[in-house]
């Protein structure tokens, strides 16, 4: 079930990745990238067929908490908006209009 503080946090994902605050990498895994915060909880977000998934993980891996894009649309602009910084889109955009 889906609270108020699951959506105020991937908000707060969405603004500190649009500020340029989190720092998304790619994993291993195709269309999955990951950051961390804390220094003690890993966030991921991956394609998932056509839905978008984001985990919340400890430590130990445990799951602490799982929102996909059908329980949340806005999951889709935070998976997009990693994939930008993760691939470094801009950069590559830029060098192509540059000629």
């Amino acid at each position: 079930m889906l609270t108020n503080k699951d959506t105020e946090f991937i908000q707060y994902l969405m603004e500190s990745t649009r500020e340029g605050k989190l720092r998304w990498e790619p994993t291993a895994v195709t269309n999955e990238f990951a950051t961390s915060l804390k220094g003690k909880y890993k966030i991921n977000v991956r394609m998932l067929g056509p839905t978008r998934v984001i985990t919340m993980a400890d430590l130990d891996d445990r799951e602490l908490l799982t929102v996909t894009s059908e329980d949340y649309a806005p999951v889709w602009d935070l998976f997009d908006a990693a994939r930008r910084v993760a691939l470094d889109v801009d950069s590559a955009i830029d060098e192509i209009l540059k000629g």
